[in-house]
């Protein structure tokens, strides 16, 4: 699963079959086994959604449809999320000769972290496209709660 969001995360969109690979990943992503996976894991929820809400350097069309189905698919799964604690807390990523970022382990601090790092996808890019802002805003919504605080920097942006 995690080459599966590295494919998202690809940013050399001039290599020979990268629409296909981001088309092929966000099908496969886009069924009930790898949704219910990503469900089921924190950190794994974590990089998924911001790879999908970050990927705004793919201009194809048949790939922003694809990126755009798979996250529509994603968000209609949100509301059976739960807030619990899992039981490991960091992520591997895929190291760089993979197709990975190659960054360190992420280590997930849990909802509070993930609408906050989804905050300042927005504050920090003064020129992202309105429909990648939008598909921020509309993670944001899904995800704040009534029985959970909602963090601070949230509030500021949803009121701005």
């Amino acid at each position: 699963m995690p080459r599966l969001v590295a494919l998202i995360q690809d940013k050399d969109s001039d290599r020979p079959g990268h629409d296909q690979r981001v088309v092929g990943a966000t099908t496969m992503l886009s069924t009930s086994y790898f949704q219910d996976r990503i469900l089921r894991d924190w950190p794994m929820m974590r990089v998924f959604l911001l790879a999908v809400c970050q990927s705004e350097h793919n201009d194809k069309d048949e790939v922003l449809e694809a990126l755009d189905s798979l996250f529509n698919t994603f968000l209609a799964s949100w509301y059976q999320i739960s807030l619990t604690i899992p039981k490991y807390t960091t992520w591997d990523p895929p190291p760089a000769s993979e197709g990975g970022s190659g960054l360190p382990p992420i280590e997930f601090k849990g909802y509070e972290e993930l609408l906050e790092r989804l905050t300042e996808l927005i504050t920090s890019n003064a020129n992202m496209h309105w429909s990648y802002k939008l598909m921020v805003f509309d993670a944001i919504s899904v995800m704040m709660r009534d029985d959970v605080a909602t963090p601070l920097p949230v509030l500021r942006l949803m009121l701005d």
